[in-house]
């Protein structure tokens, strides 16, 4: 089996803020667990294969459609020859206010669409691949509405019952997360920051976010790892306290359970590339 590590960064775009292609991946095709620096809705046309999202294994064949952002993990492995439509973008071509959700949002936008959804799915690409190749007149806000149509559909159909307007409480939560994953910091922790009881933010934190905190935690702290572990030549034991981590043993055992390979190997396979 072709087994290539696929990293995705923000300098692959240039000075574009949305990027559409359409992909043939081939039989035996796989592509180790990644993450990227920008987000990923990605459509299957044809063929069959599997996509792990977050930990959790899906079979994908036409119709299937995902979207992946800043904080998901993911893989695919192709079991026959897929054709796919992937559109890279960043949130600069979202509105705020669905850009504020994807942010916040630890949900797996994970979904099929029947065969008339998903005819109408490939058509609004389709048109964005043209207004790409044709650059008509406003062709940037034609395309700007068109993802920001796909992205709003993969939501609904994924998380129906989602509420969109996160409280405050949760955007400080978040705010303070980022601010401060690489310290101290637990759930108790950020309870204390916020004034607020420890039970109450686990549940509104789970409630809005569709993770527990410790959850949404470790997925920031593993993706700073996984940076270092990229660009930097700091030991595993640095690493690990450099991401927040107080044992080794669990930066090991967290990372494995996320991405199915140790540190040492994931350094491995992107020193290869």
């Amino acid at each position: 089996m072709e087994t290539d590590l696929l990293l995705f960064e923000s300098d692959l775009f240039g000075n574009e803020s949305l990027v559409v292609q359409k992909h043939f991946v081939p039989c035996g095709k796989s592509f180790p667990p990644h993450w990227h620096d920008f987000l990923e809705l990605e459509m299957i046309v044809s063929g069959e294969g599997e996509h792990i999202h977050n930990n959790q294994k899906y079979k994908i064949g036409p119709g299937d459609a995902y979207l992946m952002s800043y904080y998901d993990f993911h893989a695919l492995t192709a079991n026959t020859d897929l054709v796919t439509y992937c559109i890279h973008f960043n949130e600069t071509v979202l509105d705020e206010e669905i850009s504020r959700f994807l942010s916040s949002s630890l949900h797996r936008f994970h979904c099929r669409f029947d065969t008339a959804e998903a005819k109408n799915i490939c058509n609004k690409i389709e048109q964005m691949l043209f207004e790409s190749t044709h650059q008509e007149p406003f062709f940037r806000q034609m395309q700007m509405n068109l993802i920001s149509s796909l992205v709003i559909s993969v939501i609904r159909k994924t998380a129906k019952h989602t509420q969109v307007h996160t409280p405050k409480l949760i955007q400080q939560a978040i705010a303070y997360t980022h601010s401060n994953f690489r310290q101290d910091l637990s759930l108790e922790i950020l309870a204390k920051q916020l004034s607020i009881s420890k039970n109450h933010l686990g549940v509104t934190f789970k409630n809005w976010i569709g993770s527990s905190y410790n959850d949404y935690l470790n997925t920031i702290r593993l993706k700073y790892a996984c940076n270092l572990l990229t660009v930097s030549d700091l030991s595993v034991k640095e690493i690990a306290f450099a991401s927040g981590y107080h044992s080794v043993e669990y930066f090991v055992y967290r990372f494995k359970y996320n991405l199915n390979v140790t540190p040492g190997e994931y350094r491995q396979q992107t020193k290869k590339e």
